[in-house]
């Protein structure tokens, strides 16, 4: 039975900041269009910057204008310390982490966690960038880093084995 290692595997907060924000577009592609609005806070942050017009002219002429503006600064701000908390109680992620993918399941060691998971218990998965998400919860998860396989093998492989296992990878 073959068993693919990923030894040393730490993310770091903007790695994590970075993926987390691509799942959450991915899993819920809806929220695009809750971003269309903001590119009226876009004009209206260019038009106030650009000295095209003055903060009270712009309060006079458009207050939906401003507020998106507003949305466009603080929703980026909000979701990063948002993130950055979720991080920080997420000990686990930041130790080095070995895992060992196998037919059968996962291995998870470091010096916080030792545990083997069947297949079933990985609700879902997704292949986002360099890196696989393996879901066992709505929001609790294993980041495997896939630039860390170790030879002979290869990520291919390492998809390969967690298809067998019956986990679909979106």
């Amino acid at each position: 039975m073959p068993v693919v290692t990923l030894p040393e595997v730490r993310l770091s907060f903007p790695q994590y900041f970075r993926t987390n924000l691509r799942l959450l577009f991915k899993k819920q592609p809806t929220l695009w269009f809750i971003l269309l609005p903001a590119l009226s806070g876009l004009t209206v942050l260019y038009v106030l910057l650009t000295g095209q017009a003055s903060l009270a002219q712009l309060w006079a002429t458009s207050k939906v204008g401003l507020f998106m503006a507003a949305f466009v600064v603080g929703w980026p701000v909000l979701l990063w310390f948002s993130m950055r908390k979720q991080y920080r109680r997420a000990t686990v992620l930041q130790a080095p982490t070995r895992y060992a993918v196998s037919e059968t399941g996962l291995a998870v060691q470091n010096e916080l966690v030792q545990e083997e998971l069947s297949w079933p218990a990985v609700q879902e998965a997704w292949h986002i960038g360099a890196w696989l998400v393996l879901m066992t919860g709505s929001a609790s998860g294993y980041f495997l880093d896939l630039r860390r396989v170790q030879s002979p093998a290869d990520a291919a492989g390492l998809l390969s084995l967690v298809r067998a296992g019956g986990v679909t990878i979106k």
